[in-house]
């Protein structure tokens, strides 16, 4: 059964979820590359090769689990977490041991098989960040769960096991360290100069310029001053925002643009380039709207990481920021 175990040394929380070992896993992983030509369940007419759809968007007149969908979710075949399991947290001699009560869901991009994100419309791109807001906002309601993470793994070295394009949602009892830490540092950051240090970072980036990626009236790219990965990217709203719920669709649609944009560019440098997209958002129970700042991350695999990196959690990015953003803006 799944169940979270947390490490009292690193104050990490792990998901333990033997079953996850029952999925496919690809010959084809072996060589760090997703075959396009394998069987596909998430494509059109495969419906039911999937658990049946929690909401899609349709054509008028399509029935459920058939063709006829432009956006699709779905639970995922192979859950780490279980909307039916219990929370019940306990210690385990000096451990902290948590029932796996979660969900986990696959939010299938688009009926098209080899397109990517930087590929579609605008309109695309807007409908499906819409999913995983609608999708966020109807998992907050349930009040076992602390925060909810949107990702997307695209390709092997990224750890898709899938082709098709999709994003993975999944609701946690628990918030996850890495968002614990950026909380920590962005009050610490508002006590002391009485700002949000997001709203900050985008006026210098955008009054500097050099790591500017993208830009227009309602949100920014740009790569991270201190980026851990070779273009590394960070899209953002301008406007203060701390909630990817409660975004209205003129936001949705203008970080849409500077999504799409940001990724066109980096399928061009890097060739389709296998990576790593997170939604972060503030956790659900917390009381920091004034100083969190709802972003996306994007992550390129350029190089694996090696000991170092997983050992410290400290990254060695071969390439400035200020040269990847260059690049990026002139293509």
């Amino acid at each position: 059964m799944p169940h979270l175990r947390k490490d009292p040394e690193k104050r990490l929380w792990v998901i333990a979820a033997p079953q996850r070992n029952r999925r496919p896993r690809p010959k084809t992983l072996i060589a760090n590359k997703l075959d396009p030509s394998a069987p596909c369940p998430l494509c059109p007419g495969n419906e039911d090769k999937t658990p049946p759809e929690i909401t899609a968007f349709r054509d008028r007149g399509t029935e459920p689990n058939s063709p006829g969908w432009s956006v699709r979710v779905v639970p995922n075949a192979y859950p780490a977490l279980k909307v039916e399991e219990e929370t019940i947290a306990g210690p385990e001699g000096l451990y902290d041991i948590m029932g796996g009560v979660g969900a986990h869901e696959i939010v299938i991009e688009t009926p098209e098989h080899d397109t990517t994100l930087g590929e579609r419309s605008l309109e695309q791109v807007t409908e499906i960040l819409e999913a995983l807001r609608e999708r966020t906002a109807d998992l907050k309601q349930d009040r076992r769960f602390e925060q909810v993470i949107l990702f997307k793994n695209r390709g092997a070295m990224a750890g898709a096991s899938l082709y098709h394009p999709h994003f993975q949602l999944m609701a946690l009892p628990v918030v996850p360290k890495d968002i614990d830490d950026e909380l920590s540092a962005a009050k610490s950051y508002f006590d002391y100069r009485g700002r949000c240090v997001y709203c900050d970072v985008i006026n210098q980036e955008t009054k500097q310029g050099e790591r500017i990626v993208f830009r227009d009236t309602g949100a920014v790219s740009f790569c991270p001053y201190a980026s851990r990965f070779a273009f590394e990217c960070r899209v953002m709203p301008r406007e203060h925002s701390s909630r990817f719920e409660d975004a209205g669709p003129d936001l949705l649609r203008s970080v849409a643009g500077a999504l799409r944009e940001t990724l066109r560019k980096l399928d061009i440098a890097l060739e389709r380039p296998d990576l790593n997209l997170v939604i972060h958002t503030l956790p659900f129970n917390s009381d920091m709207e004034n100083q969190y700042h709802w972003h996306i991350e994007i992550m390129p695999w350029t190089e694996q990481a090696g000991g170092l990196e997983k050992g410290t959690g400290m990254f060695i990015n071969p390439v400035l920021p200020e040269e990847a953003a260059r690049h990026l803006r002139s293509l």
